[in-house]
Protein backbone atom coordinates (compact mmCIF):
# COMPACT_ATOMS: atom_id res chain seq x y z
CA UNK A 1 0.00 0.00 0.00
CA UNK A 2 1.35 3.58 -0.84
CA UNK A 3 1.97 5.62 1.92
CA UNK A 4 1.80 9.32 2.34
CA UNK A 5 3.65 12.10 4.00
CA UNK A 6 2.44 12.67 7.12
CA UNK A 7 4.38 16.61 7.05
CA UNK A 8 3.60 16.87 3.67
CA UNK A 9 -0.30 16.62 4.47
CA UNK A 10 0.25 19.00 7.57
CA UNK A 11 2.07 21.48 5.45
CA UNK A 12 -0.10 20.92 2.22
CA UNK A 13 -3.29 21.76 4.87
CA UNK A 14 -1.56 24.77 6.32
CA UNK A 15 -0.52 26.28 2.81
CA UNK A 16 -4.50 25.79 1.87
CA UNK A 17 -5.82 27.49 4.41
CA UNK A 18 -3.57 30.32 4.54
CA UNK A 19 -3.94 30.79 0.91
CA UNK A 20 -7.79 30.77 1.30
CA UNK A 21 -7.27 33.31 4.11
CA UNK A 22 -4.75 36.13 2.92
CA UNK A 23 -6.92 35.59 -1.07
CA UNK A 24 -10.18 36.59 1.49
CA UNK A 25 -7.99 39.27 2.93
CA UNK A 26 -6.59 40.51 -0.03
CA UNK A 27 -10.31 40.65 -1.72
CA UNK A 28 -12.16 42.25 1.46
CA UNK A 29 -9.07 44.84 1.83
CA UNK A 30 -9.07 45.37 -1.63
CA UNK A 31 -13.18 45.85 -1.89
CA UNK A 32 -12.71 48.46 1.47
CA UNK A 33 -9.89 50.43 -0.56
CA UNK A 34 -12.13 50.70 -3.61
CA UNK A 35 -15.03 52.31 -1.65
CA UNK A 36 -12.23 54.65 0.19
CA UNK A 37 -11.56 55.55 -3.50
CA UNK A 38 -14.86 56.09 -4.47
CA UNK A 39 -16.05 57.76 -1.36
CA UNK A 40 -13.57 60.43 -2.20
CA UNK A 41 -14.48 61.01 -5.53
CA UNK A 42 -18.22 61.53 -4.32
CA UNK A 43 -16.90 63.88 -1.91
CA UNK A 44 -15.14 65.86 -4.59
CA UNK A 45 -18.18 65.95 -6.97
CA UNK A 46 -20.53 66.92 -3.68
CA UNK A 47 -18.55 69.84 -3.38
CA UNK A 48 -18.53 70.57 -7.28
CA UNK A 49 -21.99 70.65 -6.92
CA UNK A 50 -22.70 72.65 -3.97
CA UNK A 51 -20.27 75.35 -5.19
CA UNK A 52 -22.21 75.30 -9.12
CA UNK A 53 -25.58 75.71 -7.29
CA UNK A 54 -24.05 78.47 -4.51
CA UNK A 55 -23.54 80.32 -7.89
CA UNK A 56 -26.96 79.63 -9.85
CA UNK A 57 -29.23 82.48 -9.68
CA UNK A 58 -32.27 84.16 -11.79
CA UNK A 59 -31.72 87.64 -13.71
CA UNK A 60 -34.96 90.07 -12.51
CA UNK A 61 -35.33 91.28 -15.45
CA UNK A 62 -34.98 88.61 -18.34
CA UNK A 63 -35.82 85.74 -15.83
CA UNK A 64 -33.23 83.12 -17.36
CA UNK A 65 -30.68 81.76 -15.05
CA UNK A 66 -26.81 82.64 -14.65
CA UNK A 67 -23.82 81.26 -13.73
CA UNK A 68 -21.90 83.85 -11.65
CA UNK A 69 -19.04 81.38 -11.37
CA UNK A 70 -17.73 78.27 -12.72
CA UNK A 71 -16.29 74.90 -10.90
CA UNK A 72 -13.32 75.82 -9.36
CA UNK A 73 -11.51 72.33 -10.50
CA UNK A 74 -9.34 73.14 -13.20
CA UNK A 75 -9.96 69.28 -14.30
CA UNK A 76 -13.92 70.40 -15.42
CA UNK A 77 -11.97 72.53 -18.08
CA UNK A 78 -9.72 70.09 -19.56
CA UNK A 79 -11.25 68.42 -22.83
CA UNK A 80 -13.04 65.26 -22.54
CA UNK A 81 -10.89 64.58 -19.11
CA UNK A 82 -13.83 62.59 -17.69
CA UNK A 83 -14.53 65.41 -15.51
CA UNK A 84 -17.84 66.88 -16.13
CA UNK A 85 -20.86 68.37 -15.00
CA UNK A 86 -24.27 70.12 -16.24
CA UNK A 87 -27.17 72.26 -15.56
CA UNK A 88 -30.39 71.53 -17.05
CA UNK A 89 -34.19 72.51 -16.84
CA UNK A 90 -35.89 69.68 -18.20
CA UNK A 91 -34.57 68.46 -21.48
CA UNK A 92 -32.58 71.70 -21.94
CA UNK A 93 -29.08 72.10 -21.24
CA UNK A 94 -28.50 75.70 -19.73
CA UNK A 95 -24.58 75.09 -18.69
CA UNK A 96 -22.20 72.78 -19.00
CA UNK A 97 -18.59 72.71 -18.35
CA UNK A 98 -15.82 73.29 -20.46
CA UNK A 99 -14.64 69.69 -20.56
CA UNK A 100 -17.08 68.61 -22.61
CA UNK A 101 -17.34 71.18 -24.96
CA UNK A 102 -20.93 70.71 -26.91
CA UNK A 103 -21.32 66.92 -26.33
CA UNK A 104 -23.95 65.72 -24.00
CA UNK A 105 -23.67 62.97 -21.25
CA UNK A 106 -25.43 59.95 -21.40
CA UNK A 107 -26.87 59.02 -17.98
CA UNK A 108 -26.95 55.23 -17.47
CA UNK A 109 -28.90 54.42 -13.64
CA UNK A 110 -26.40 55.30 -11.08
CA UNK A 111 -23.63 55.65 -13.83
CA UNK A 112 -23.02 57.66 -17.31
CA UNK A 113 -21.28 57.58 -20.44
CA UNK A 114 -19.11 60.36 -21.70
CA UNK A 115 -18.89 61.59 -25.21
CA UNK A 116 -16.15 59.42 -26.24
CA UNK A 117 -18.04 55.96 -24.55
CA UNK A 118 -15.55 55.54 -21.60
CA UNK A 119 -17.47 54.87 -17.92
CA UNK A 120 -18.19 57.56 -15.65
CA UNK A 121 -19.08 57.90 -11.88
CA UNK A 122 -22.01 59.75 -11.39
CA UNK A 123 -23.55 62.38 -8.89
CA UNK A 124 -26.91 64.23 -9.31
CA UNK A 125 -29.29 66.60 -7.51
CA UNK A 126 -32.45 68.41 -7.97
CA UNK A 127 -32.42 72.05 -6.60
CA UNK A 128 -33.90 75.85 -7.66
CA UNK A 129 -32.22 78.87 -8.15
CA UNK A 130 -32.90 81.90 -6.00
CA UNK A 131 -35.25 83.93 -8.33
CA UNK A 132 -36.78 80.88 -9.62
CA UNK A 133 -39.29 78.58 -9.21
CA UNK A 134 -38.56 76.30 -11.99
CA UNK A 135 -36.37 72.77 -10.58
CA UNK A 136 -33.25 72.48 -11.64
CA UNK A 137 -30.71 69.58 -11.80
CA UNK A 138 -27.01 69.33 -11.99
CA UNK A 139 -25.04 66.19 -13.03
CA UNK A 140 -21.24 66.10 -12.18
CA UNK A 141 -18.90 62.75 -12.87
CA UNK A 142 -15.43 61.47 -12.15
CA UNK A 143 -14.13 59.22 -15.08
CA UNK A 144 -13.70 55.43 -13.88
CA UNK A 145 -10.60 54.86 -15.43
CA UNK A 146 -8.83 57.36 -12.94
CA UNK A 147 -10.79 55.23 -9.53
CA UNK A 148 -9.12 52.31 -10.97
CA UNK A 149 -6.21 53.47 -11.75
CA UNK A 150 -5.85 54.94 -8.09
CA UNK A 151 -7.13 51.70 -6.85
CA UNK A 152 -4.68 49.87 -8.13
CA UNK A 153 -1.93 52.53 -7.40
CA UNK A 154 -2.63 51.05 -3.68
CA UNK A 155 -3.50 47.08 -4.41
CA UNK A 156 -0.28 46.76 -6.38
CA UNK A 157 1.59 47.24 -3.53
CA UNK A 158 -0.43 45.26 -1.74
CA UNK A 159 -0.73 41.80 -3.37
CA UNK A 160 3.06 41.87 -3.30
CA UNK A 161 3.02 42.37 0.54
CA UNK A 162 0.16 39.59 0.58
CA UNK A 163 2.50 37.28 -1.68
CA UNK A 164 5.09 38.15 0.61
CA UNK A 165 3.63 37.56 3.71
CA UNK A 166 2.08 33.86 2.21
CA UNK A 167 5.53 32.63 1.24
CA UNK A 168 6.60 33.67 4.87
CA UNK A 169 4.11 31.68 6.15
CA UNK A 170 4.89 28.44 4.08
CA UNK A 171 8.42 28.50 4.78
CA UNK A 172 7.12 29.05 9.16
CA UNK A 173 4.99 26.20 8.52
CA UNK A 174 7.69 24.08 7.12
CA UNK A 175 9.90 24.83 10.11
CA UNK A 176 6.69 24.96 12.52
CA UNK A 177 5.97 20.98 11.13
CA UNK A 178 9.38 19.90 10.74
CA UNK A 179 10.11 20.91 14.57
CA UNK A 180 6.63 19.75 15.61
CA UNK A 181 7.55 16.04 14.22
CA UNK A 182 11.10 16.03 15.40
CA UNK A 183 10.19 14.17 18.63
CA UNK A 184 8.42 11.66 16.28
CA UNK A 185 11.23 11.44 14.34
CA UNK A 186 13.79 10.32 17.88
CA UNK A 187 10.66 7.91 19.00
CA UNK A 188 11.40 6.10 15.68
CA UNK A 189 15.30 5.80 15.88
CA UNK A 190 14.88 4.97 19.79
CA UNK A 191 12.54 2.35 18.32
CA UNK A 192 15.16 1.22 15.72
CA UNK A 193 17.87 1.14 18.67
CA UNK A 194 15.61 -0.94 20.67
CA UNK A 195 15.34 -3.19 17.62
CA UNK A 196 19.50 -3.42 17.56
CA UNK A 197 19.85 -3.87 21.26
CA UNK A 198 21.27 -0.32 22.34
CA UNK A 199 18.25 0.60 24.69
CA UNK A 200 15.88 -1.46 26.24
CA UNK A 201 13.42 0.80 26.47
CA UNK A 202 12.09 4.25 24.84
CA UNK A 203 13.71 7.04 26.74
CA UNK A 204 11.44 9.75 28.18
CA UNK A 205 9.65 12.87 25.99
CA UNK A 206 9.07 16.48 27.60
CA UNK A 207 5.77 16.21 25.52
CA UNK A 208 2.29 15.54 27.01
CA UNK A 209 0.86 14.11 24.33
CA UNK A 210 3.76 11.69 23.54
CA UNK A 211 3.93 10.82 26.81
CA UNK A 212 1.04 8.39 27.22
CA UNK A 213 2.13 6.92 23.68
CA UNK A 214 5.44 6.42 25.39
CA UNK A 215 4.20 4.62 28.71
CA UNK A 216 2.11 2.56 26.68
CA UNK A 217 5.06 1.58 24.17
CA UNK A 218 6.87 0.67 27.27
CA UNK A 219 4.78 -1.42 28.87
CA UNK A 220 3.87 -3.36 25.36
CA UNK A 221 8.04 -3.77 25.40
CA UNK A 222 8.34 -4.69 29.14
CA UNK A 223 5.59 -7.46 28.53
CA UNK A 224 6.85 -8.82 25.36
CA UNK A 225 10.24 -8.89 26.90
CA UNK A 226 8.86 -10.71 30.46
CA UNK A 227 6.68 -13.48 27.59
CA UNK A 228 9.87 -14.44 26.40
CA UNK A 229 11.80 -14.61 29.49
CA UNK A 230 9.03 -16.65 30.96
CA UNK A 231 8.86 -18.54 27.52
CA UNK A 232 12.09 -19.18 27.71
CA UNK A 233 12.24 -20.13 31.85
CA UNK A 234 9.29 -22.78 30.63
CA UNK A 235 10.99 -24.48 27.54
CA UNK A 236 13.93 -25.07 30.45
CA UNK A 237 11.50 -26.26 33.13
CA UNK A 238 9.55 -28.60 31.17
CA UNK A 239 12.87 -29.99 29.38
CA UNK A 240 14.40 -30.28 33.00
CA UNK A 241 11.21 -32.33 34.00
CA UNK A 242 11.16 -34.76 30.70
CA UNK A 243 15.11 -35.96 31.40
CA UNK A 244 14.05 -38.53 34.25
CA UNK A 245 10.74 -40.02 32.58
CA UNK A 246 12.56 -39.85 28.94
CA UNK A 247 15.38 -41.81 30.83
CA UNK A 248 13.60 -44.17 32.41
CA UNK A 249 11.48 -44.68 28.91
CA UNK A 250 15.17 -45.50 27.51
CA UNK A 251 16.15 -47.51 30.29
CA UNK A 252 12.89 -49.78 30.33
CA UNK A 253 13.28 -50.14 26.64
CA UNK A 254 16.60 -52.27 26.89
CA UNK A 255 14.92 -54.74 29.07
CA UNK A 256 12.89 -57.22 28.00
CA UNK A 257 8.98 -56.68 27.00
CA UNK A 258 6.99 -57.73 29.60
CA UNK A 259 3.90 -56.18 31.48
CA UNK A 260 6.12 -54.73 34.25
CA UNK A 261 8.17 -52.73 31.36
CA UNK A 262 5.17 -51.49 29.99
CA UNK A 263 3.61 -50.02 33.25
CA UNK A 264 6.65 -48.29 34.02
CA UNK A 265 6.86 -46.50 30.36
CA UNK A 266 2.97 -45.71 30.64
CA UNK A 267 3.80 -43.72 34.14
CA UNK A 268 6.39 -42.20 32.71
CA UNK A 269 4.52 -41.37 30.33
CA UNK A 270 2.01 -40.15 31.90
CA UNK A 271 4.22 -38.36 33.87
CA UNK A 272 5.88 -36.74 30.72
CA UNK A 273 1.52 -35.60 29.91
CA UNK A 274 1.51 -33.75 33.15
CA UNK A 275 4.14 -31.84 32.86
CA UNK A 276 3.46 -30.73 29.35
CA UNK A 277 -0.51 -30.05 30.44
CA UNK A 278 1.66 -27.61 33.40
CA UNK A 279 3.62 -25.53 31.32
CA UNK A 280 1.70 -24.90 28.41
CA UNK A 281 -0.34 -23.58 30.45
CA UNK A 282 2.04 -21.52 32.45
CA UNK A 283 2.90 -20.20 29.35
CA UNK A 284 -0.61 -19.13 28.30
CA UNK A 285 -0.84 -17.43 31.27
CA UNK A 286 2.24 -16.05 31.07
CA UNK A 287 1.37 -14.33 27.65
CA UNK A 288 -1.94 -13.00 28.55
CA UNK A 289 -0.71 -11.71 31.71
CA UNK A 290 -0.63 -7.55 31.22
CA UNK A 291 -3.20 -7.34 27.69
CA UNK A 292 -5.19 -4.38 28.11
CA UNK A 293 -8.24 -6.69 26.67
CA UNK A 294 -8.74 -8.81 29.64
CA UNK A 295 -11.27 -8.01 31.57
CA UNK A 296 -13.12 -10.35 33.99
CA UNK A 297 -15.88 -9.01 36.38
CA UNK A 298 -15.20 -11.15 39.90
CA UNK A 299 -18.63 -11.13 40.94
CA UNK A 300 -19.89 -13.04 37.83
CA UNK A 301 -17.37 -15.77 38.25
CA UNK A 302 -17.91 -16.43 41.75
CA UNK A 303 -21.49 -16.54 41.48
CA UNK A 304 -20.92 -19.11 38.89
CA UNK A 305 -18.65 -20.73 41.15
CA UNK A 306 -21.20 -20.98 44.20
CA UNK A 307 -24.12 -23.90 42.41
CA UNK A 308 -21.32 -25.91 42.15
CA UNK A 309 -19.73 -26.04 45.73
CA UNK A 310 -23.11 -25.81 47.00
CA UNK A 311 -24.03 -28.97 44.98
CA UNK A 312 -20.65 -31.08 45.97
CA UNK A 313 -21.11 -29.98 49.97
CA UNK A 314 -24.77 -29.96 49.63
CA UNK A 315 -24.54 -33.04 52.44
CA UNK A 316 -22.83 -30.57 55.17
CA UNK A 317 -25.52 -27.79 54.85
CA UNK A 318 -23.02 -25.19 54.21
CA UNK A 319 -23.66 -21.21 54.35
CA UNK A 320 -21.79 -19.88 51.62
CA UNK A 321 -22.08 -16.18 51.37
CA UNK A 322 -20.91 -13.52 49.17
CA UNK A 323 -19.88 -9.46 49.45
CA UNK A 324 -18.21 -8.40 46.02
CA UNK A 325 -18.97 -5.10 44.08
CA UNK A 326 -20.50 -5.88 40.82
CA UNK A 327 -17.85 -3.23 39.29
CA UNK A 328 -15.18 -5.27 41.04
CA UNK A 329 -13.22 -6.18 37.63
CA UNK A 330 -10.01 -8.41 37.77
CA UNK A 331 -6.90 -7.51 35.08
CA UNK A 332 -6.40 -10.79 33.39
CA UNK A 333 -8.18 -14.06 31.73
CA UNK A 334 -11.62 -15.23 33.18
CA UNK A 335 -10.35 -19.26 33.25
CA UNK A 336 -7.45 -18.02 35.56
CA UNK A 337 -9.40 -16.29 37.89
CA UNK A 338 -12.20 -19.18 37.75
CA UNK A 339 -9.08 -21.72 38.68
CA UNK A 340 -7.52 -19.67 41.23
CA UNK A 341 -11.16 -18.60 43.20
CA UNK A 342 -12.16 -22.08 42.68
CA UNK A 343 -9.44 -23.42 44.01
CA UNK A 344 -9.51 -21.06 47.53
CA UNK A 345 -12.93 -21.20 47.65
CA UNK A 346 -13.20 -24.91 47.41
CA UNK A 347 -10.16 -25.41 50.42
CA UNK A 348 -12.50 -23.08 52.48
CA UNK A 349 -15.85 -25.21 52.00
CA UNK A 350 -13.28 -28.49 53.33
CA UNK A 351 -12.50 -27.31 56.45
CA UNK A 352 -15.60 -25.05 57.49
CA UNK A 353 -17.72 -26.09 59.85
CA UNK A 354 -21.12 -24.36 58.52
CA UNK A 355 -20.18 -21.39 56.98
CA UNK A 356 -17.99 -19.45 54.22
CA UNK A 357 -17.83 -16.27 53.29
CA UNK A 358 -16.64 -14.51 49.96
CA UNK A 359 -15.67 -11.41 49.95
CA UNK A 360 -13.87 -8.47 48.00
CA UNK A 361 -12.38 -5.07 47.75
CA UNK A 362 -10.67 -2.31 45.78
CA UNK A 363 -7.51 -1.42 46.87
CA UNK A 364 -5.94 1.57 44.57
CA UNK A 365 -4.92 -0.42 41.24
CA UNK A 366 -5.20 -3.97 43.23
CA UNK A 367 -8.40 -6.12 44.34
CA UNK A 368 -8.58 -8.23 47.16
CA UNK A 369 -10.82 -11.35 47.33
CA UNK A 370 -10.74 -13.26 50.89
CA UNK A 371 -12.18 -16.05 51.79
CA UNK A 372 -13.09 -16.97 55.02
CA UNK A 373 -14.11 -20.67 56.92
CA UNK A 374 -14.80 -21.07 60.44
CA UNK A 375 -13.09 -24.25 60.97
CA UNK A 376 -10.30 -25.26 62.95
CA UNK A 377 -8.01 -23.07 61.52
CA UNK A 378 -3.71 -23.29 61.44
CA UNK A 379 -1.24 -22.74 63.62
CA UNK A 380 1.74 -20.21 62.66
CA UNK A 381 3.66 -22.69 61.49
CA UNK A 382 1.36 -24.14 59.01
CA UNK A 383 0.44 -20.77 57.92
CA UNK A 384 4.22 -19.89 56.89
CA UNK A 385 3.86 -23.83 55.23
CA UNK A 386 0.58 -23.57 53.46
CA UNK A 387 0.43 -23.26 49.32
CA UNK A 388 3.79 -25.16 49.30
CA UNK A 389 3.32 -27.21 46.00
CA UNK A 390 2.49 -31.22 47.60
CA UNK A 391 2.03 -29.55 50.94
CA UNK A 392 -0.96 -31.26 53.25
CA UNK A 393 -1.90 -30.88 56.74
CA UNK A 394 -4.59 -33.28 56.95
CA UNK A 395 -4.41 -36.86 54.80
CA UNK A 396 -8.32 -37.44 56.10
CA UNK A 397 -9.21 -34.60 53.35
CA UNK A 398 -9.32 -35.76 49.62
CA UNK A 399 -6.72 -33.94 47.51
CA UNK A 400 -3.20 -33.86 46.16
CA UNK A 401 -1.83 -30.65 48.25
CA UNK A 402 -1.15 -29.08 44.75
CA UNK A 403 -4.22 -26.93 44.14
CA UNK A 404 -3.28 -24.16 46.73
CA UNK A 405 0.28 -23.81 45.22
CA UNK A 406 -1.27 -23.72 41.35
CA UNK A 407 -3.39 -20.85 42.66
CA UNK A 408 -0.38 -19.14 43.80
CA UNK A 409 1.85 -19.46 41.20
CA UNK A 410 -0.98 -18.12 38.84
CA UNK A 411 -1.32 -15.33 41.17
CA UNK A 412 2.09 -14.74 41.07
CA UNK A 413 2.31 -14.72 36.95
CA UNK A 414 -0.01 -11.57 37.22
CA UNK A 415 1.92 -9.92 39.84
CA UNK A 416 -0.53 -10.62 42.74
CA UNK A 417 0.12 -13.07 45.77
CA UNK A 418 -1.81 -16.12 48.05
CA UNK A 419 -1.37 -15.23 51.70
CA UNK A 420 -3.28 -16.93 54.57
CA UNK A 421 -3.92 -15.97 58.20
CA UNK A 422 -6.24 -16.66 60.79
CA UNK A 423 -10.61 -15.76 59.90
CA UNK A 424 -12.71 -13.36 62.55
CA UNK A 425 -14.95 -16.70 62.88
CA UNK A 426 -11.49 -18.92 63.98
CA UNK A 427 -10.82 -20.88 60.94
CA UNK A 428 -8.47 -20.37 57.69
CA UNK A 429 -8.31 -16.52 56.12
CA UNK A 430 -7.02 -16.64 52.73
CA UNK A 431 -6.03 -13.49 51.11
CA UNK A 432 -6.04 -13.09 47.16
CA UNK A 433 -4.62 -10.03 46.01
CA UNK A 434 -4.43 -9.53 42.13
CA UNK A 435 -4.06 -6.72 39.38
CA UNK A 436 -7.37 -4.33 39.22
CA UNK A 437 -9.06 -3.52 35.56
Amino acid sequence: MRQSSLALRLIAAAVVASLVALVAAGLVISNLLRNFVEESYGQTLDATMLALMANTAYDEDPGRPVLRLNAPDPRFEQPFSGWYWTISAGEDVLFRSGSLWSSDLSVDGDGAIGPQGEALMLASRNFTAPGGTAPLRIVATAPRAAIDADVARVVTPLVIALVVLGASLALAQLLQVRVGLAPLRRLGGNLGRIQTGEIDTLPSENYRELSPVIEQMNGLIVHNGETLRRAREHVGNLAHALKTPLALIETELQRPAGKARDRSIGEASQTMNRHIAHHLRRARMAATVGLMHARTPVAAVVEELLPVFRGVHADRNLNISIDIPAELTFSGERQDLEEMLGTVIDNGCKWARSSVHVHGIADADRLVITVDDDGQGMSEEQLRQAGERGRRFDESRHGTGLGLSIAREIATIYGGELAFGKSAQGGLSVRLTLPRA
